[in-house]
């Protein structure tokens, strides 16, 4: 049986030590069976632990545990591709706390390092002093807290039909600033490309909206189309989309949902209206700039 259900309760505050706590689900990658209950130390669950759980029967660690001393993991994806060995990458994206967000691959009894470390850098140099951290992986790329890049946004390897200069790419984005970007894997390791925002000439009748100020995560459908009354979440590899709002609140309804579709390269258009270049369809799109690697892209709002 595969067991795919990753839980996230990586929540753990700055200073704490919930995440290097065997004993506490906090700061962990939890990995469970929803399907079988099961039994741990003579008390009934409401699911089942792996067998293949790296701290299985390992006093005193809690045996959901899947990985541990993460920070605040913040959308994690799995690849809909095995890699070289099989697996399945799973993706997480963990926002940091002073000056470094990271995005990592989750592997089975790893170590992430918080609240020892913070990305490649000493967070507490009481517990640095120590030496190697046991277990540690290391995370496949970081970035500093500059220009007002703070809060990153995990997204997904995109696996869909209808953008292949984009596949096999991670993309991911910035909470506060709303820079999307993609991750690019050689057997150098990881380097990352920003995807600014295209010139308008380039977008074609009905792409005329932008997104808003901030990204709260990214979606993918299941056979490259959407429902028109939902954004589907989670499923297996499709076409991408990105969430986007006015205003980092739940307390207002200003987001939008858009999806991500080809662009028109170096054609210029003019749709009319007034001689302006402005659409009267009702449909909202917004499109991205041709990078000398990506190709064309952009993004379709659905709503």
């Amino acid at each position: 049986m595969d067991f795919e259900v990753i839980g996230i309760n990586s929540i753990a505050t700055c200073c704490s030590d919930h995440a290097q706590d065997p004993t506490s689900p906090l700061g962990k990658i939890l990995r469970v069976d929803v399907d079988e209950p099961g039994f741990v130390g003579g008390s009934a669950l409401r699911y089942g632990i792996p067998a293949s759980n790296p701290f299985l029967d390992k006093t005193p660690w809690r045996q959901e545990v899947f990985a541990y001393e993460c920070r605040n993991m913040w959308r994690c994806s799995q690849d809909t591709v095995a890699y070289r060995n099989g697996e399945r990458r799973i993706f997480c994206g963990d926002p940091g706390a002073r000056a470094y967000e990271e995005i990592d691959v989750i592997r089975s009894g790893r170590n992430y390092g918080w609240n020892i470390k913070e990305g490649n850098e000493c967070f507490d140099s009481s517990k640095c002093s120590k030496g190697t951290i046991e277990n540690e992986v290391l995370l496949i790329y970081v970035y500093n807290h500059t220009n007002l890049f703070n809060a990153v946004v995990g997204g997904y390897v995109y696996r869909g039909k209808k953008l292949p200069d984009l596949y096999g790419r991670y993309l991911y984005g910035d909470a506060m600033t709303g820079v999307m970007s993609a991750l690019t894997e050689d057997s150098d390791g990881w380097t990352s490309s920003p995807l600014p925002v295209c010139d308008r000439k380039n977008y074609p009748c009905g792409a005329r909206a932008r997104p808003r100020n901030f990204i709260l995560t990214f979606g993918q459908d299941e056979q490259g189309e959407i429902p028109r009354v939902k954004l589907t979440f989670c499923v297996s590899s499709g076409e991408m989309y990105l969430l986007t709002t006015s205003s980092i609140t739940a307390f207002k309804d200003d987001g939008v949902a858009l999806k991500i579709v080809s662009s028109l390269g170096e054609k210029a258009v003019t749709c009319g209206c007034g001689g302006r270049g402005e659409s009267t369809v009702m449909v909202v799109m917004l499109m991205m700039s041709v990078l000398t690697w990506f190709g064309s892209w952009s993004v379709e709002d659905v709503d």
